[in-house]
């Protein structure tokens, strides 16, 4: 599979998802957040299959790996992710709406945050917006 294309896989649940006309509403919130939806994201105690690989996401923070590879690199991680841990995803997908809590700033767009989000929009997800703790 060449470097941008998209898995069998994926295109398929993407085309089931859009036809079920459900979309995922998704929303930001910061550590302190508790809800039942909520999805810890984060680098210290992250969801296995969303949370960046370690490496991949220090060597981002630290400058060694510019924002366009961090991206490119963690959205084949994402589609990877899919293929191996389609329970999980199919758990997320099947949800009317999801907290993506991170320790990052809720506002701070360079947060992996924002390409789990164009990740899911691929599904028909929509974003709609910060929550503040429960």
């Amino acid at each position: 599979m060449g470097a941008g294309a998209v898995p069998l896989a994926v295109k398929k649940t993407v085309k089931t998802q859009k036809r079920t006309k459900k979309k995922l509403k998704v929303f930001f919130a910061g550590p302190l957040y508790k809800g039942a939806e909520a999805v810890d994201v984060s680098f210290q105690s992250g969801v296995f299959f969303l949370t960046p690989p370690r490496e991949l996401l220090l060597d981002y923070r630290l400058g060694r790996c510019p924002a366009d590879v961090f991206e490119k690199r963690y959205h084949a991680f994402l589609q990877q992710s899919y293929e191996e841990h389609r329970h999980s995803w199919d758990t997320i997908l099947e949800q009317d709406h999801l907290v993506l809590v991170c320790s990052c700033d809720p506002k701070d767009t360079t947060c992996h945050r924002y390409i789990i989000l164009k990740f899911l929009k691929r599904f028909g997800a929509v974003f709609k917006g910060m929550l503040q703790p429960t």
